[in-house]
């Protein structure tokens, strides 16, 4: 080694290719050239890494804004009728039941009238003639 360096100080000639190559080992071993080299490869995967996650938080929030949007014009409205359509149910089920109250009550005064008209009045066919009760309410008198 210390031959090669009394011949490079000397100027020799004989290697003209040694003086770039001590030159270039210098740098890339002794400069830090190696490890600059590695440093932007990790800083450009880095910033591609950044760059992608940049653009997954965009995708994320371009679909959290769709989602919401939908919810709003979707299911807000179909909330909105499904509230009235139960209190609608609730009315008419009221109404069933009080309807249906009024018939058995209207169906027990029959038979009572009946009941009464049966021992009241005379048993003459001809003076007391009861009309036949409707078809559809036959079964229930």
């Amino acid at each position: 080694m210390v031959l090669l360096a009394e011949q490079v100080a000397s100027g020799e000639p004989s290697m003209p290719w040694l003086v770039p190559l001590i030159t270039i080992a210098t740098l890339l071993l002794g400069g830090g050239g190696i490890a600059a080299y590695y440093k932007v490869r990790v800083d450009k995967q880095l910033g591609v890494a950044q760059q992608e996650s940049v653009e997954d938080d965009a995708l994320s929030s371009r679909w959290r804004s769709i989602i919401e949007t939908q919810t709003k014009v979707l299911l807000e409205p179909m909330k909105v009728e499904l509230a009235e359509v139960k209190a609608e149910v609730k009315e008419l089920r009221q109404e069933n039941e009080a309807t249906k109250r009024k018939y058995w009550s209207a169906i027990s005064y029959i038979r009572n009238l009946l009941m009464w008209i049966g021992r009241h009045l005379p048993d003459d066919l001809e003076i007391t003639q009861v009309p036949p009760p409707p078809v559809s309410l036959a079964e229930d008198i």
